[in-house]
């Protein structure tokens, strides 16, 4: 059985992933809350706008779907939470459990 809770694109009644039994909900949760560590509030060595840190922590978005799609051999394109199935997710868990190296240290 289905909960129809879904969020949509801003503005538009398009959802932002698939339909989701609540097992399925929770592994994205809990992937999203192990990829938002990934990437969210980068550390910035220097003074910068606010415009700057928020292009900063774009590009470090973008990196950190770069490196999970890689590690999940899929496209940048097909590398969004809300559109993976069970199997995917505890993929993201795992992949992001065992990752003990910053994505951002070049």
């Amino acid at each position: 059985p289905y909960t129809t809770l879904f969020r949509s694109h801003k503005g538009t009644s398009t959802p932002l992933g698939t339909m989701a039994d609540e097992m399925l909900r929770d592994l994205r949760k809990q992937a999203h809350v192990l990829f938002d560590r990934l990437w969210r509030r980068p550390q910035v060595n220097h003074k910068v706008s606010k415009n700057q840190y928020g292009e900063i922590v774009k590009q470090h978005r973008t990196k950190a779907y770069s490196f999970l799609a890689d590690r999940l051999q899929i496209s940048i394109d097909q590398c969004h939470i809300a559109m993976m199935n069970n199997e995917q997710c505890q993929r993201v868990i795992s992949i992001l459990e065992d990752c003990q190296i910053s994505i951002f240290d070049e």
